[in-house]
């Protein structure tokens, strides 16, 4: 990991991926402490929790190049309380580089430089509360990570 400010656009976005995800452990003791456990796997998606007391972080991961919405009771992710506070503390779409450079990929300018291929624009993954349990929609090949905390 090259952690240099000047560093191609691309080590940028993974420097800052890499940033907020550390923020998030020094943050959170489920992810300190936790325990773990696989609650989902099909279909190129997995989805694990971590859970310590009454704080659950989820994280869903969808390696297949197809938009994924698993849904989950609140039995499923072992919460035994109601739901008080959600939040999306990690989201990949946010930490994509906006520029991709591929040495294979990509015409020449005139100039025999390689045009730069730009990154299509993704709506950022999502995760609603729905009912007694929460619905996530993750684009794919994409991550995100949520926070729950249990009342």
């Amino acid at each position: 990991m090259v952690w240099n400010e000047s560093a191609h656009e691309r080590n940028r976005a993974l420097s800052g991926a890499y940033k907020k995800l550390i923020a998030a452990r020094k943050k959170y003791d489920a992810l300190a402490y936790g325990g773990f456990r696989i609650v989902y796997a099909a279909g190129g998606v997995i989805c694990f929790i971590r859970k310590h007391l009454r704080e659950t972080i989820i994280s869903v991961i969808n390696t297949s190049t197809k938009p994924a919405a698993p849904a989950f009771c609140a039995e499923e992710l072992f919460l035994m309380h109601g739901i008080s506070e959600t939040e999306i503390i990690f989201d990949s779409t946010a930490h994509e580089s906006p520029e991709l450079i591929s040495p294979n990929e990509g015409a020449k300018t005139h100039s025999g430089r390689k045009k730069i291929n730009r990154a299509p624009e993704r709506a950022p993954n999502k995760m609603k509360l729905s009912g007694a349990g929460l619905e996530f929609f993750i684009n794919p090949e994409s991550s995100m990570v949520a926070y729950i905390r249990e009342e």
